[in-house]
């Protein structure tokens, strides 16, 4: 989606605004940022950005609908990524006090959250299983039962020549 050359514009303006942040000029962080979504508008990352830095701003003129606009715009442009869906359920629970609607979002993350833990464990297993590392696999399959049904932990032992009942020994 976004080139190499695009890639590094967009991690040296977050470095900037990182910087900018840290010195507490939110208001010259918000300018850098609406330039940066200006130039790159499909960033989830810069649209969930610009909506802390919103909410840290001296700006009476900034509505509290922009700011869940932000959050929103990140959610759609990055479905699978959890931390938008953090960002907005924080800013709806604690900001708008809308527990109920904060939680769907919290329930989204987790769900992305899982997902994404679930394909690192598996990659991890079939790294740890290529490189004959018997007690990094048993850590990783002790690790797996915990979010992974037995139905689909099986299978994917299966797909990678582990036998469980070996492992358990």
């Amino acid at each position: 989606m976004f080139s190499a050359e695009d890639m590094q514009a967009i991690t040296n303006g977050l470095n900037e605004l990182d910087a900018l942040h840290a010195a507490g000029a939110f208001d010259d962080a918000l300018t850098l940022i609406d330039s940066l979504i200006e130039q790159y508008p499909y960033c989830a990352m810069l649209w969930t950005k610009r909506g802390k830095l919103m909410q840290l701003a001296d700006d009476d003129k900034i509505s509290l609908n922009d700011i869940q606009a932000s959050f929103e715009r990140a959610c759609i442009l990055a479905p699978s990524d959890p931390e938008p869906q953090l960002e907005l359920g924080y800013f709806l629970y604690a900001v708008q006090d809308d527990a109920k609607a904060g939680s769907t979002h919290f329930a989204a993350a987790v769900t992305q959250a899982d997902d994404s833990l679930r394909d690192a464990l598996a990659g991890h297993l079939r790294c740890a299983v290529e490189l004959g590392d018997d007690i990094t696999t048993t850590s990783l399959l002790d690790r797996m039962r915990q979010v992974f049904s037995a139905d689909d932990l099986d299978a994917l032992c299966d797909e990678i020549g582990i036998k469980l009942s070996k492992m358990n020994d």
